[in-house]
């Protein structure tokens, strides 16, 4: 993959050798490499094209790139999906550079494998885009409230049913098997952000209204203060059966959360020669 480095005087052009996904490979998503990170921008180019497909009929040749469909612009190939996925099948308006002359074209989505397609594919180059001290810290700020409320979120499913909590629950087995995998994914960047967002999770948890955390402390902080306002107040013997009850429940929240990491644990070593032995059996030629 080639990638393409901006900076203020000059634009530098390098190679690098990138281990592709598996999950993004498993999932369809490119060809097992997805772009995160807020400073990267991917050019939505095509480079290939299926004969007869909507993209040949509209006249977009090799090397054309995607700047808007239906006049909202593109620069990841995540975004011109979802915009087809939006159109229904619609004919979607395109607007395409090429040899810097810009056009406009339309172009009607067809249905296959149960996705709207117009027959072509990206170019997975990418430009990195070095910014200033100050926009570094609005991504990070961007970065730390997406993180916020896709938390939010997780809990909100955990609570409605919607997400299983054995699943969404994790502890130092869990994390070191996530760091692990991430290490081997995206080496020390994505293992740095995997441990910000550890942070910021147990930052949250931690402003949760639970006795003996910080957000139960604050809760009663605010309770005595709304009595103070009547001329009542809290008794000691109430404080010391909140903190109690508090420390039960974060004991119970822990020996869950060790127990599933253990049953995990065992679940992947008993499935794993399981799960080679199939794959022995499906590289093995049939018998004769």
């Amino acid at each position: 993959m080639k990638i393409y480095r901006l900076q203020s005087s000059a634009t530098d052009r390098i190679t690098l050798n990138l281990k592709p996904h598996r999950q993004a490979i498993q999932q369809g998503d490119g060809r097992g490499i997805r772009v995160s990170s807020p400073h990267c921008i991917e050019q939505c180019s095509r480079t290939e094209i299926r004969s007869g497909m909507p993209a040949e009929q509209a006249g977009i040749k090799a090397g054309d790139t995607i700047l808007a469909i239906n006049g909202q612009p593109v620069t990841a190939w995540h975004q011109f999906k979802d915009a087809l996925r939006n159109s229904n099948g619609q004919p979607v308006d395109l607007k395409v550079q090429r040899n810097g002359t810009v056009s406009d074209l339309r172009a009607t989505p067809v249905l296959q494998d149960g996705e709207y397609r117009l027959g072509f594919a990206p170019d997975l180059s990418i430009i990195v885009k070095t910014n200033s001290f100050a926009t570094a810290i609005r991504y990070g700020w961007e970065y730390n409230w997406m993180w916020m409320r896709l938390t939010g979120v997780a809990f909100k499913q955990i609570f409605n049913g919607r997400r299983s909590a054995r699943d969404a629950v994790g502890g130092p087995v869990k994390i070191a098997q996530e760091t692990i995998n991430t290490y081997d994914v995206a080496g020390w960047s994505g293992t740095i952000k995997l441990m910000g967002m550890l942070s910021l999770n147990l930052g949250i948890f931690n402003l949760l209204p639970i006795p003996v955390l910080d957000g139960g402390v604050i809760l009663l902080i605010i309770v005595e203060g709304l009595m103070g306002l009547v001329g009542m107040t809290l008794t000691m013997n109430f404080r010391e059966r909140f903190q109690q009850v508090g420390f039960v429940l974060v004991l119970l929240l822990m020996g869950f959360v060790f127990i599933n990491d253990f049953v995990n644990l065992g679940k992947s070593w008993f499935n794993k020669p399981a799960a080679q032995e199939q794959q022995l059996e499906q590289k093995s030629p049939p018998p004769k």
